[in-house]
């Protein structure tokens, strides 16, 4: 049932769409000169919008260090999800929106190499006028690492040692073969509470902003429109393992680090940056972008299998989005893309969070 309520999402979100464009009423956007003397909702005010998007998304959280000696070495292990496109269902009402993801079932071949995808991620937003709040809340579990950093030639799982039958020269080769170790005793989590204020620059409001935080493109401009954004936020963040999160191939390099099990972070933070839009001209597309770079305060606690201890740190914290919408009457069509990156340093070990989605997405209005 699991799989076949999958599938049919994924049906809906790939074919109906295409059925639909050429039946949909292409309206123009309302780029009218209607005086906007009252600052009202910039959401939808009355229908309710069912959204679903496939998301190929790559996260990766990180280690890194710098060894000793006369030639000092970059030392990184990077630590990923089992590869999976995630597929998310939502939707919209007046002001708010509420929205749902999880991961597509994956092929075997990719299950039994890197282990099986488990996360699921819930958003709830609200926007009107120049301000919007975004709440969220992400768990993973099951990891994998590939510890010398090469593509699928080597396979390590935590049942043994396997030479793929197809690359058997690499038993006598010079080239570094790839070890893949899965890690189904990581688990990872983020909340946060982020508050926004849109301060237009071009236009007398925040067209610019709302439309790259959610909003449609009804009663904007058109043309080009730029915003100043700031947020600030509220996380909390957690890495926890059973086993130490160094490789024993990588324990020499890690000397502060060998027996590290995980760590835990309360933070507040503020950032700033760029909203900018494009609304073509007697269409109904548009383009919208953002870019928001910022720092935390955070109270961070190291985890270590014998101990642990807290510390005062501070992150820097960068987001970019950015996407192409095609607004129709009832069906709507995007293309989009998000960058998200999280980065600190504990005593010699740097930890860091990046997220790259890459999106399709449909919408309908009921």
């Amino acid at each position: 049932m699991r799989i076949w309520a999958y599938t049919s999402s994924v049906f809906i979100c790939l074919l109906l769409p295409i059925s639909l464009l050429a039946a949909d009423e292409a309206t123009t956007l309302d780029t009218s000169t209607t005086s906007k003397t009252q600052e009202s909702s910039y959401l939808l005010t009355e229908p309710l919008d069912i959204h679903s998007i496939l998301s190929f998304p790559a996260y990766v959280f990180s280690l890194s260090t710098t060894t000793e000696g006369t030639k000092p070495e970059r030392v990184n292990i990077d630590y990923s999800p089992p590869p999976a496109t995630e597929l998310s269902l939502g939707f919209s009402y007046q002001d708010f929106a509420f929205s749902w993801s999880r991961p597509i079932p994956q092929s075997s071949s990719n299950r039994n190499t890197y282990g099986e995808a488990n996360y699921n991620d819930w958003r709830f937003e609200y926007g009107i006028s120049r301000f919007a709040l975004s709440v969220f809340h992400q768990r993973y579990k099951n990891f994998y690492t590939d510890a010398n950093g090469k593509s699928d030639k080597y396979v390590r799982t935590e049942f043994g040692d396997d030479i793929l039958e197809d690359k058997p020269t690499l038993k006598n080769s010079t080239y570094t073969p790839s070890e893949i170790i899965k890690r189904p005793d990581i688990r990872t989590q983020h909340s946060a509470a982020i508050f926004y204020y849109a301060h237009p620059i071009l236009s007398d409001y925040p067209d610019a902003f709302m439309l790259s935080f959610r909003a449609n493109a009804e009663n904007t401009s058109e043309g080009f429109d730029l915003n100043w954004v700031s947020n600030f936020s509220v996380n909390h963040s957690k890495v926890e393992s059973t086993y130490s999160l160094i490789p024993k191939n990588q324990t020499q390099k890690f000397k502060d680090a060998q027996d590290l099990i995980g760590s835990e972070a309360y933070s507040l933070g503020i950032a700033t940056g760029l909203a900018s839009s494009y609304v073509f001209s007697n269409s109904n597309f548009y383009l919208h972008g953002a870019l928001l770079i910022g720092t935390t305060a955070q109270r961070q606690k190291t985890i270590y299998i014998q101990n642990q201890n807290w510390k005062n740190t501070i992150a820097t914290v960068t987001h970019f989005r950015t996407g192409l919408v095609r607004e129709g009457k009832t069906h709507s069509f995007s293309l989009g893309m998000i960058v998200d990156n999280w980065s600190y340093k504990i005593n010699a070990i740097r930890f860091n969070s990046s997220n790259l989605g890459l999106e399709l997405g449909y919408s309908i209005r009921l």
